[in-house]
């Protein structure tokens, strides 16, 4: 039989106070890791389509996916670089895509 709501009291010894949970530094997960340097400094990374795209654009442009799974797990950074795609004679963008949006 479930308890009904008015008799609930939920353990609030457990909860820390607003000042303590402000001033206690939040400590990261087990196992993960720091933002990489692209996404921390604020400007997003861009390479070239025809140039210099990023092995992972490579590997999921060829719908190779055990390819694209193991570079993105090793070089999470590509998966955070934009492809430009841009217009021979006036160098305006013609398009731009992450990874992701493949």
């Amino acid at each position: 039989m479930a308890t009904p709501r008015s008799a609930y009291q939920p353990n609030m010894a457990a909860a820390p106070s607003p000042q303590q949970a402000a001033t206690t530094p939040r400590q990261p997960r087990p196992g993960s890791q720091p933002p990489p340097p692209s996404a921390s400094s604020g400007t997003p990374k861009e390479v070239d389509y025809y140039l210099n795209p990023t092995e992972l654009f490579r590997w999921i442009n060829y719908r190779r996916w055990d390819g694209a799974r193991t570079r993105a797990q090793s070089h999470p950074d590509e998966a955070a670089t934009w492809i430009v795609s841009r217009h021979s004679s006036d160098g305006r963008i013609l398009w731009r895509h992450l990874p992701l949006h493949l």
